[in-house]
Order: C-alpha cells, then sequence, then structure tokens
C-alpha cells in the first residue's frame, strides 16, 4: 500500500513541476554519461553495439527488458520498473530512463542524442518506447509531426493559439503555455529547444491554416 502510494505521489510531481520532469531527465542523462564514460566507449561505438550494451546493463539492473529497433532508432522496455501497472495519465513518466538512455548513446557515440518517450503506460500503452534522436538534425520534423498530430486531435484549439499567437502579444502566453504542455509530454524539455520548436511550429501553421 505504502508502495503504490509514493508512486502515486511521484505520478503528481510529474505532472504538475515541469522542473521535476526536467530533473529526473538531467539526472539519468548524467549517470548514463558517467557509465558510458567507464565503459570507455570514448565516441567509437556503433549503434549496435551501444545498444547491446545498454539492454545488458538496464536488463541486469533489473530496469526492465530491453528491445530496439535499429533501423527506426527506436528501444522498447516491458515490465518497466518505473510505470509498468500505472494508471493513464496523458503523459508519460519514464524521464530518467529516458535521460539515461541519452547520457549512455551521447558518450557511446560522441554526438548529442536526445530521447523521447512515445509510448508510456502513462500516456496508456502496456510498454515504453523511447525514440533515439540526433539533436542537431531532427527539431523540425519532430514539430512537424507534432503540428499534424494537434491537426488532427486538437484543430480548434490548435486555431485559436494561432490566432492568439500572431493577433495579440498578450494572449502569446496562452499559445506559449499551451503548446510548452505539447512539447514537455513529447519529451522536449529544454527551454532553449521548446523555443526554437515554438517558432517552427509557428512557421509550419502559417503554411496550413
Amino acid at each position: 500500500m505504502v508502495y503504490v502510494s509514493h508512486r502515486l505521489m511521484f505520478i503528481e510531481s510529474l505532472l504538475e513541476n515541469p522542473n521535476f520532469r526536467n530533473n529526473l531527465y538531467a539526472k539519468g542523462e548524467s549517470l548514463g554519461a558517467r557509465i558510458g564514460k567507464n565503459l570507455y566507449f570514448q565516441g567509437n561505438a556503433d549503434v549496435l553495439f551501444a545498444l547491446s550494451m545498454f539492454q545488458l546493463m538496464t536488463e541486469r539492473a533489473k530496469i526492465g527488458m530491453i528491445d530496439f529497433d535499429i533501423d527506426n532508432l527506436k528501444v522498447e522496455i516491458s515490465d518497466c520498473a518505473a510505470c509498468s501497472g500505472l494508471p493513464k495519465v496523458d503523459s508519460s513518466l519514464c524521464y530518467f530512463e529516458a535521460g539515461l538512455l541519452a547520457g549512455f548513446l551521447s558518450e557511446a557515440l560522441g554526438k548529442k542524442i536526445k530521447v523521447i518517450e512515445e509510448k508510456c503506460w502513462g500516456l496508456g500503452d502496456s510498454f515504453c518506447e523511447f525514440t533515439m534522436i540526433d539533436e542537431k538534425d531532427d527539431l523540425k520534423e519532430v514539430a512537424s509531426k507534432i503540428v499534424e498530430e494537434l491537426i488532427k486531435s486538437e484543430p480548434v484549439i490548435l486555431s485559436l493559439a494561432y490566432s492568439n499567437w500572431i493577433e495579440d502579444d498578450e494572449k502569446k502566453t496562452y499559445t506559449k503555455e499551451f503548446l510548452r504542455d505539447v512539447l514537455e509530454k513529447r519529451g522536449i524539455l529544454s527551454s532553449k529547444v521548446r523555443k526554437e520548436a515554438l517558432q517552427i511550429i509557428m512557421q509550419k501553421l502559417a503554411e496550413l491554416l
């Protein structure tokens, strides 16, 4: 009972405090980088070898059972220790695990890797799925994907947000808050990256709306 209560408190903190999510990702990223450094990758590993080592490490640590798809740069965790069995809350929950993978891969591959959790018990799935992204290349693609999803799922809200953005500077706060939540739920936690993504989203909307 105490364990369940602690997990529910954990969810509440995640949903209500963006800094908590950011800190979890950052702590995971830092730990992953230290582990990668201790393995003496020196940025020379290929993706297959790096993910195989991550799989071995996480399964031994009982974080969950790992599978990966090299072609689509995805990692799947089943029986995730962080979120397995938790209720749907319309948000991903495994920020620490995403950061852990990001830090590990960045150290192993010698370039900055960002990891976004796209499936999670918190989103109503029965497993976790993470997508690996080269931060330099993929921000536009991520922003475009978000716009496409929002046009399908929230067309009225999205149209209002865009109207507020272009018509009234005072109402920009509404748009920023709405899109900040959207971006954070997709694992885009850095304020600098969110700012860039917001501009890209607005450019994309200008073309479509």
